[in-house]
């Protein structure tokens, strides 16, 4: 493809939301799908190999093969490929539906009988909807213990000795609130409402106590740590003594249903509907997990309080929200089926290779591997690829790998599935916790540009986004780039389709978009300048 006979994308493309695909399961910056789409369209040709070597939640690789390009998904992160395998698996959606129901029939029940309340109204058995917590503390100069939240769950600073509270020195949980489903009282009540609430009574109270002496039934992941395989905690954990384990990240009302519904999941025979059903009880971690903040304005509107994993780290809020396993699961199955309906409808039916060699055969149109970009050349033959697109690790702000050991650790299952493996050794970022200083974080991304220039065709396109405010980080990416030897072109600000709950939070404003940049690998590889040379050139 000659550069004249390209049409350049020389502005901001406006950015639309995700569709139902998109949202099958959680994953960091997701980027628009449709601006990745008009790129894919204007640098690369129907039937050519579109690379992308940090493929994140497979956007991608899903733009590429609905435009009928081939494509080669890559990350060092298994989640990554699971989500993007998932998303472009084709599958019987009848099949699915009756793998759900399989599962329901041998779950539901048992679970929900551990959500259970009496309406202090009309003293029916209920469903719980929800359950607020909040941590207690030990005083350090008295030893009282605190529950930290108040009756108006308002956070209390002070000990009754005067002594300020110490908000990490948790030695327990309290439960203050219950949400119920009772729908003789939801009917009666004045105000339209989805859910009713109560203080919890001695029967709550006693009902905990004993779920809590209860076995868990089945498998979970009660050795996943929150560390890395130098055995230092996650650098973005939660700081707390308390939580170091996987299983320190969930209630044992919950570990309990998510060990029942996992092992019914595991039964099942057809591999396609397993492995749905496992992205969709993955996908649902998060939400039955400690980490979920109480919304306090939805909370005084009685509202569901629910406010979701916004945080980029394990953090454990001191006043949290238990969310019922069976309930959401259903709600994330859903999710995944109206996935599975837009991907099966829009998206040709997906012959998987398993090498390069063998994508090149017409009857195949995708790989997808977990791989370091580091060594593309020993999957990649050099001037193999039409095309790259790509959004690189961009420093040490989301330590995405860390951030994925929740749910690996189930998916790896009993039977420790090499397939979900975390090599935090090979991660390219910034992390203290791993040892890796800015230094580690641009050799390593200089190198994994290098193979990315190997594996592209002379005089075809690179596209880089990004998003990051710091300028250091801006610079590295680029220099990495150009160090490698491609040639850039232009670097184009983007808007994203919704702003983040995090952004929004900054209080003088934040960086909120993209930068996507085009690089071109030129026909003949010129001398390359060094990276002083490069620094002496800058503005």
């Amino acid at each position: 493809m000659s550069q004249k006979l390209v049409s350049h994308i020389d502005h901001a493309i406006s950015p639309q939301a995700h569709t139902p695909m998109y949202l099958m399961h959680k994953f960091w910056a997701r980027k628009p799908h449709n601006v990745v789409g008009e790129y894919i369209e204007h640098y690369s040709k129907k039937g050519e190999i579109v690379l992308d070597p940090f493929v994140g939640s497979g956007v991608t690789a899903i733009e590429a093969l609905k435009r009928g390009r081939k494509v080669i998904a890559i990350d060092l992160d298994p989640i990554s490929i699971f989500i993007t395998r998932m998303t472009l698996t084709p599958a019987n959606v009848d099949d699915l539906k009756k793998a759900f129901k399989k599962i329901e029939s041998q779950a539901r029940k048992e679970i929900e009988l551990m959500y259970k309340t009496t309406c202090p109204t009309c003293k029916r058995k209920s469903i719980i909807t929800h359950a607020i917590w909040s941590d207690i503390v030990e005083c350090k100069k008295c030893g009282e213990r605190i529950v930290l939240v108040d009756e108006n769950f308002k956070i209390r600073n002070k000990c009754i000795c005067g002594e300020n509270i110490d908000k990490e020195n948790v030695s327990g949980e309290q439960l203050l609130e219950v949400g119920y489903d009772c729908p003789s009282c939801l009917k009666k009540a004045k105000k339209k409402v989805r859910f009713l609430t109560k203080k919890p009574d001695s029967d709550d109270f006693r009902f905990i106590s004993e779920i809590k002496s209860k076995p868990i039934p089945f498998w979970v992941p009660h050795n996943a740590e929150l560390k890395y395989d130098n055995g230092n905690l996650f650098q973005e954990g939660t700081h707390r003594t308390d939580i170091v384990k996987v299983m320190d990240l969930f209630t044992r009302r919950n570990l309990i249903a998510l060990s029942i519904l996992y092992h019914a999941i595991e039964e099942l025979t057809d591999s396609i509907s397993k492995d749905l059903l496992k992205l969709a009880f993955s996908s649902n971690l998060h939400n039955v997990s400690k980490l979920n903040v109480v919304h306090h304005l939805r909370l005084r509107k009685g509202v569901h309080p629910s406010r979701g994993w916004v945080m980029h780290r394990y953090w454990v809020p001191p006043i949290r929200i238990e969310l019922p396993v069976w309930f959401y699961f259903a709600e994330r199955f859903k999710r995944v089926l109206r996935g599975k309906y837009e991907s099966n409808s829009v998206i040709p039916a997906v012959r998987e290779a398993t090498s390069f060699e063998s994508l090149t055969k017409p009857k195949n149109d995708a790989l997808f591997l977990v791989h370091s970009a580091l060594e593309l050349d020993n999957i990649l033959p050099s001037e193999s690829v039409d095309y790259v697109f790509t959004d690189p690790p961009y420093g040490g702000s989301i330590q995405y790998m860390e951030l994925s050991a929740m749910w690996i650790s189930w998916l790896k299952g009993e039977k420790n599935d090499p397939n979900f493996e975390l090599k935090f050794g090979e991660e390219i970022t910034i992390n203290d916790a791993q040892k890796k200083d800015f230094s580690y974080y641009h050799k390593m991304l200089k190198a994994s540009f290098e193979q990315i220039y190997n594996a592209l065709k002379s005089g075809r396109w690179l596209t880089v986004t990004f998003h990051n405010t710091d300028i250091k980080i801006y610079n590295s990416i680029i220099k990495a780039v150009v160090l490698a030897g491609f040639d850039l072109e232009k670097i184009i600000y983007q808007s994203p389709a919704v702003v983040s709950p995090k952004a929004l939070l900054q209080p003088y404003g934040s960086a909120i978009g993209d930068y996507y940049i085009r690089f071109r690998k030129p026909e003949k590889k010129e001398e390359l300048l060094s990276e002083a040379e490069i620094d002496k050139e800058s503005p």
